[in-house]
This record gives C-alpha cells, structure tokens and sequence, in this order.
C-alpha cells in the first residue's frame, strides 16, 4: 500500500459518502411521508455537505475548485434549527413545520447572502 495515503482524506470521504447514501435512503424510503425521517434525511445531509467542505480544505482541492470553497457555510449553519425542530416534531409528534419555523433559518440567510460578492468573483480573485 501506498505510504503516502492520505487516511483522514480516506475517512472523510468515506463518512460524506455514507451520509449521502443514509440521507437519500431516509429521505426516499419514507413510506407514511411523515415529517422527522425527513427532517432527519436533511440534516444527515447538511453534515455530510459540511463534511465535504472539510474534505476540500483538507486536500488543497479547493484551490482547483475554487467556487465550491465557501458553499457549506449555509448548510453548516442549518444543522442547529434542523436538528431543534427534529427534536420538537418527534415530542410533539407534530407532522408539519409551524409557520414561524422559517425564522430558525434567517441567521443562515444573512451569513450567506454575506458571501454574494464572493460568490460572484471570477475563479483567480477567489484564490
């Protein structure tokens, strides 16, 4: 085996894939199409993203990539009110989001929309 295998880069990504593959099969394989499962599929997916955020630092990989460098800031700072109102739904046995939920979300709103500009620089200013 190669002594210059990078384990971290190799455990990283197998956690993204596994969290990728265990979302999609919570998120599609909900018989009753009930809420928390799904909730639960997003979050799962939330982190794997974020994951792969630590897995393009961790490689140098976004220096070729450079426009997927700061996209896992807003599913990272979903994961908090997602996990809240999973753990609210599965109380309250609730199968809908209340109407006010969509305020858990306008800190991840204004973080990322802080990004815009960055977002918008070509490929060799973001570097």
């Amino acid at each position: 085996m190669n002594e210059n295998t990078n384990w971290l880069f190799v455990i990283v990504g197998f956690f993204i894939l596994l969290g990728f593959v265990v979302s999609l099969i919570l998120y599609l394989t909900n018989r009753d199409k009930s809420l928390t499962p799904r909730i639960l599929a997003v979050i799962l997916f939330c982190i794997s993203y974020s994951l792969f955020g630590y897995l393009l630092y961790i490689s140098k990989e976004f220096l070729r990539f450079p426009h997927l460098y700061r996209t896992p800031v807003f599913m990272s700072l979903c994961v908090a009110p997602l996990t809240y109102i999973y753990v609210r739904s599965l109380l309250e046995q609730a199968f809908r989001f209340k109407k006010w939920d969509i305020l858990f979300f306008v800190p991840a709103f204004l973080y990322t929309a802080q990004f815009i500009p960055f977002y918008l620089l070509p490929a060799a200013e973001k570097i």
